[in-house]
C-alpha cells in the first residue's frame, strides 16, 4: 500500500501534538503541584474535591458565625461584669446608710453616688456594637431602655448557624438582664430611683434605704444568673469552633491526598515527558526532510 507524503506528514504532526500535550500537563502538575488541574485529569476525582471545597467552605462560614457571636458574647460579658459591680456599689452605700445614724451631708453624697450609679447602669443596659443595641432584642436600631427605665426592646432571640441544622441562640434581652414581669418596685431602676429618693429626704426613712439595698443585692443576682447563662453559650460556642477545627484539618487532608501531587514523581514524569519530546522531535525532523522533497517533486 502506497502512502502519501501528506499521510506521513499529517500523523508525525499528530503525534507531536499528543507529545506535547503530555509535556505541558507535565509541566502544570509540577508548577501547580496539583494532580488534578481540570475535570478531564480525573472526572470522579475532581468530583470528590469540588465536595471537599464545598464542606470547607461550609466550616469557614460556620467558624465566621462563631467568631461573630464570641465577639458579642464577650462584649455582654464585659458589659454586665460592670452592671454587676456597680449595682454591688450601689447596695454597699445602701447598707452603709441604713446602718444607724446618718447625718444628711452624707446622706446627700450618697444620694448623688447613686444617681450616677444609675446613669452608667441605663447607658451600659443601652451598649451598642456595630451600632446596634444589644440587649433590645430585635429593636436593635432603637435603645433598649428608655430614660425611666422602662424596657423598650423585645424578647427576640438572635441565633446564629454553626453548622448544618444546628442554630444557637446567642444574644440576651433587657428582660433577661432586669426582668420587668416581677413586681414593680423590684425593677432596677425603680430601685435604685427609690433609693434616690430616699436618701434625699429631710426625715431619713432607714427601713426604706434597707429595703433598697436587699432589692439590689436581688437583681445584681439577676444579673450574674444572666452572666452565667451567657458564659455556658460561650463555652458551647468555644466547643464546636475546636471540633470544627479537626473536621477541617481531615476535610483538607482528604482533599490534599485526592488533588496533590507527588512532586517527586511529578518531576520524574516531566523528565520523561521531556526526554520523549525532543526524541520525538529529532526523529520527525530526519523524516519530515526528505518526505517535503518528496512532496515538492
Amino acid at each position: 500500500m502506497r502512502v502519501s507524503s501528506n499521510a506521513v506528514y499529517n500523523t508525525i504532526i499528530g503525534n507531536l501534538f499528543k507529545n506535547s500535550e503530555r509535556l505541558l500537563k507535565a509541566q502544570v502538575k509540577v508548577a501547580t503541584e496539583k494532580r488534578i488541574n481540570k475535570p478531564s485529569d480525573d472526572p470522579i476525582g475532581m468530583g470528590k474535591v469540588l465536595d471537599y471545597r464545598k464542606r470547607l467552605a461550609s466550616i469557614d462560614q460556620y467558624q465566621s458565625n462563631i467568631a461573630k457571636g464570641k465577639a458579642g458574647i464577650q462584649m455582654t460579658e464585659t458589659t454586665l461584669d460592670m452592671v454587676s459591680d456597680l449595682l454591688n456599689d450601689a447596695k454597699e452605700i445602701a447598707m452603709e446608710q441604713s446602718a444607724g445614724s446618718v447625718e444628711n451631708a452624707t446622706r446627700e453624697i450618697a444620694a448623688e453616688q447613686i444617681a450616677s450609679i444609675r446613669e452608667q447602669v441605663l447607658q451600659l443596659a443601652n451598649t451598642r456594637l456595630g451600632g446596634k443595641y444589644v440587649f433590645a432584642g430585635h429593636k436593635t436600631s432603637t435603645p433598649a431602655f428608655l430614660g425611666n427605665g422602662s424596657y423598650d426592646g423585645d424578647v427576640g432571640e438572635k441565633k446564629i448557624i454553626i453548622d448544618e441544622n444546628l442554630e444557637v441562640k446567642i444574644n440576651l434581652t433587657g428582660e433577661d438582664i432586669f426582668p420587668t414581669t416581677g413586681p414593680p418596685d423590684s425593677n432596677v431602676f425603680t430601685v435604685l430611683d427609690k433609693l434616690q429618693a430616699a436618701l434625699e429626704l429631710p426625715v431619713y426613712e432607714q427601713s426604706t434605704v434597707a429595703d433598697q439595698a436587699n432589692l439590689l443585692e436581688e437583681a445584681r443576682d439577676q444579673v450574674n444568673i444572666a452572666r452565667a447563662s451567657s458564659a455556658s453559650i460561650f463555652k458551647h460556642l468555644e466547643g464546636h469552633d475546636g471540633r470544627l477545627d479537626s473536621f477541617k484539618l481531615r476535610i483538607e487532608d482528604m482533599l490534599s491526598k485526592t488533588e496533590d501531587a507527588d512532586l517527586a514523581t511529578a518531576i520524574v514524569e516531566l523528565q520523561f515527558e521531556e526526554r520523549s519530546y525532543e526524541a520525538a522531535l529529532s526523529a520527525s525532523a530526519r523524516v519530515m526532510q526528505p518526505s517535503l522533497l518528496n512532496f515538492l517533486k
